[in-house]
């Protein structure tokens, strides 16, 4: 083998085959034959004859120079020509050995005929080096002798302009040469150039992929890290549902505690694999010399541990639904129970406030009788009569109070006994049953202390009467001073019980506020403003009460140490007045106390009647947030559905009009042109409505995750969940609008087609109507077909008419992918669906493909299933 055999295609001549030094010797030589030349002629010339004489020697001469400078601006071209072409190559192969220092671990053959090119350049830029050198000297002599002050013969000037010339016919042969050698090395310079741009490329979305895996592993960590907060917070109501004797429901969620850990473990193994195989990716796809098939060998590996920890998410996902499936049925359970524990607490109150004030009633019904007694001594008859009647109504009333707290007690023990049971249904049958007795016992015991206090004021009456009857005003007035310090001890007493109700209230008016139950907190506190206004009224009774009390009293003890016969009178005069005086503010005071008391029962049990909402609120806020984004999503997708569906029965409409105007079917083309505008108008519509539902959809979704960190504010979650549920019903009436629209163009069309086939108009097979229905035999990537494998595809297009040269299938295959141009009916017609695929459903490349192209292509590319 030769040495240099990438000179091979290249031939050589004699003369180029010269070294530099025997082309000077030739020049030389020639140039001194000339000179002899012209001497001998000039020796042989005729006697008596000049040289030339007949053109004249000025003639000559100029003659001669003009030669010689003609042959050397030819020469001179040439050589700046070859040394231009020689900067060229000198640029080129700079760059060339960029590329090469590149491409040397990347790819060697690739990088081995760069060298080629780029050797064959360089020694072509040697050969056209010294053949303009010489285009140069051959050209520096020309001029010499075209400036010589001597004389120069025409064949000195021919003989200079003929080396010249041949000089630059060299120069430009390899100047030639060397040009096409560049012309090559730039083509492999543009190869190399496109080679690490596209590798480029790929290690820039093979980066992207790692990053995403790597974020996609991390989101996974946290939502396993999320999932075992809820379990352990799910075993501390297993623990509450054990206390309450629910031991199935309790090993339920045991169980779906130990299926969501079991999963919850599996997944971590499978996020550190992801985690490392995502970071791997991304640190190959940095690195210098990392060839394609490391890098893609790194891919697949990414892929395949990506797609196993999305598996996992989804079996975690599995067991945490159905473990919060069971914690809503304890939350359910559990509040059951609360409510019978309260009825149970509310009826043993009932009673105990029954017991109080009938043992309070017996105590006043002794004393009416006795001031009875007292009256028909004095011979008051009707008096006795009064108060006998009274306290007989009394004790009837304890005869009521008595049997609706039996009933009470027995109801309050059966709910307190329903609240630690396991049956939801008997504990709220049970709590229901306890509130209706305490209510009841409630209301009897308020008539008993209703008619208790009016037999009190009524025996102090009398008492006051039969103490002036008897000349005894003076023990009146101790007697009235007596009721009206009760009476402020009981406003106290009463007020103190109000207070601490209010607080509770407050309490939880705050946390119906946080929850956003607005109308609940503004009923406790109006409840709660309401009572303290009547205890600052009770307040000033109770001070009057006290101020009159201490009068009485006080004249009633002057009155007993008067020492004058005229001054005890006149203390036992005032005696009565201030004894009337505290009488009627005890009666003031005691009903204010009444009234404070009263409105303390109601404020309690609304009070705890909102805990017990309360209590729930969680749970069903989110439940409901979730299905109103579920019921929009629904609806979006219905939508789009039905959008699809009338686009394409739109663009099938635009062709079967020209055929029935063909036919001259004026009614049938009358009915398509009605129902397509009827159509389009409601589609116009359709994007409003679908980005409502889709909207308010990831609103109530992002709301309902916030559960999880957040109390819940219901007066919001009312607004998303109601404002929700109103664009999904709007994106349902509108598909429903445009599904019936729909029909009526697609009977006009079933008609318009009966009708041509029984016309002379036929539609072709290679129409735009017809291609519809081309039917393809074998799956076939790029192409149409009928047939492909099943698998999840990625839909982004859908056609009425099927054309290889739509700029759909040129964007595609820019990206990179195949397509299936897939014929498929759709209510019976024919429709084109562009899909790229198949991928494993749910798998990560799925979705890394998805968003591709959502964001290049189509950004409502959607999954489309084959089976």
């Amino acid at each position: 083998m030769k040495e240099n055999n990438y000179l091979d295609d290249i031939v050589l001549d004699k003369y180029n085959e010269r070294e530099p030094g025997k082309f000077k010797n030739w020049f030389v030589g020639t140039s001194l034959f000339s000179i002899s030349f012209i001497a001998l002629m000039l020796l042989l010339r005729p006697a008596g004859h000049p040289l030339l004489a007949e053109i004249g020697k000025e003639g000559v001469w100029a003659t001669a120079k003009n030669d010689a400078s003609e042959g050397g601006m030819v020469a001179k071209t040439a050589a700046e020509e070859g040394q231009k072409a020689l900067a060229e190559a000198g640029k080129l192969g700079g760059e060339g050995k960029n590329l090469v220092a590149e491409l040397d671990g990347l790819n060697g053959d690739m990088a081995e005929e760069l060298r080629r090119a780029m050797k064959l350049v360089d020694d072509l830029s040697l050969k056209a080096d010294e053949a303009a050198r010489n285009a140069t000297l051959a050209a520096q002599e020309a001029e010499r002798l075209a400036k010589m002050e001597g004389k120069v013969t025409p064949e000195e000037a021919a003989a200079a302009k003929k080396r010249a010339e041949e000089a630059a016919a060299n120069a430009k042969n390899w100047s030639d040469k060397l040009k096409d050698a560049m012309k090559a090395l730039q083509v492999k310079i543009a190869d190399a150039r496109q080679y690490l741009s596209g590798l480029f490329i790929v290690k820039n979305e093979a980066k992207g992929e790692g990053e995403d895996a790597l974020k996609s592993a991390e989101e996974l960590a946290q939502f396993v890290a999320n999932a075992k907060e809820t379990t352990a917070n799910a075993a501390k109501i297993a623990d509450e549902l054990n206390k309450t004797g629910n031991k199935n429901l309790a090993k339920n969620i045991r169980t779906s505690i130990k299926d969501v850990d079991g999963a919850a473990d599996d997944a971590l193994k499978y996020i550190d694999k992801s985690k490392e195989q995502a970071m791997n990716l991304v640190k190959l796809a940095d690195t210098k010399g990392i060839s394609n098939e490391d890098l893609q060998a790194a891919q697949d590996a990414n892929r395949l541990a990506a797609d196993e920890a999305a598996k996992k998410k989804t079996q975690v996902s599995s067991a945490l639904d159905k473990l919060k499936g069971n914690l809503n049925n304890a939350r359910t359970y559990l509040s059951g129970l609360f409510g019978a524990k309260e009825g149970g607490v509310k009826a043993n109150e009932a009673v105990n406030s029954a017991m109080m004030a009938n043992a309070n009633a017996n105590e006043v019904i002794k004393e009416a009788k006795l001031v009875a007694k007292d009256a028909d001594a004095a011979g008051d008859n009707r008096l006795a009569s009064e108060l006998n009647a009274d306290a007989e109504n009394l004790g009837l009333a304890v005869n009521d109070s008595l049997k609706t707290a039996e009933l009470a007690k027995k109801a309050g023990a059966t709910s307190t006994k329903a609240s630690g049971g396991t049956d939801i249904d008997a504990a709220n049958k049970a709590a229901k049953e306890a509130n209706s007795a305490a209510d009841k016992a409630l209301e009897n015991t308020q008539k008993v202390t209703t008619l208790t206090d009016a037999l009190k004021d009524k025996i102090v009456s009398a008492r006051g009467y039969l103490a002036g009857l008897f000349g005894g005003a003076k023990d009146g007035a101790k007697d009235s001073g007596i009721k009206a310090s009760d009476a402020a001890m009981a406003v106290n007493a009463a007020n103190k019980d109000a207070l601490n109700a209010t607080k509770e209230a407050s309490l939880v008016a705050n946390s119906a506020n946080k929850f956003g139950n607005t109308e609940m907190a503004k009923g406790l506190e109006k409840d709660i403003q309401t009572l303290k206004m009547a205890m600052n009224a009770a307040n000033k009774t109770a001070e009057e009460a006290t101020l009159a009390s201490q009068k009485a009293i006080k004249v009633a003890n002057a009155a007993s140490n008067a020492k004058s016969e005229k001054a005890k009178n006149d203390y036992l005069a005032s005696s009565a007045k201030f004894a009337k005086e505290a009488n009627q503010a005890a009666i003031n005071a005691n009903e204010e106390a009444q009234n404070v008391a009263g409105l303390t029962a109601d404020l309690r049990e609304k009070t705890a009647q909102a805990k017990s909402e309360l209590a729930g609120l969680f749970g069903t806020s989110k439940e409901r947030l979730e299905n109103s984004s579920e019921n929009a999503n629904a609806a979006y997708a219905n939508l789009n559905g039905a959008v699809s569906d009338a686009r394409a029965s739109v663009e099938e409409a635009k062709n079967i009009i020209a055929y029935t105007k063909q036919a001259k079917l004026n009614e049938f083309t009358k009915d398509i042109v009605s129902s397509m505008s009827a159509l389009n108008s409601q589609l116009l519509q359709a994007s409003k409505a679908g980005s409502g539902a889709k909207m308010a959809s990831e609103k109530a979704t992002l709301m309902a995750s916030e559960l999880d960190t957040k109390k819940p504010n219901l007066e919001s979650i009312n607004k998303v969940v109601t404002s929700t549920n109103a664009a999904a019903t709007k994106a349902n009436d509108m598909a429903k609008s445009i599904n019936a629209k729909n029909e009526e163009l697609k009977i006009a069309l079933e008609n318009a087609k009966l009708a041509l086939a029984n016309s002379a108009v036929r539609i072709p097979a290679d129409s735009a109507v017809g291609a519809r229905y081309a039917n393809g035999t074998t799956p076939s990537k790029n192409n149409l077909t009928a047939t492909i494998p099943a698998g999840a595809y990625i839909q982004f297009a859908g056609l009425l008419r099927y054309n290889p040269d739509h700029q759909i299938f040129k964007d595609i295959k820019a990206l990179g992918f195949d397509y299936f141009a897939y014929n498929a009916k759709v209510h019976g017609r024919v429709f084109t669906k562009v899909l790229v695929g198949p991928y494993e459903t749910n798998s990560h490349r799925l979705q890394v493909d998805m968003n591709k192209i959502r964001a290049k292509i189509a950004e409502d590319a959607f999954v489309y299933r084959v089976k």
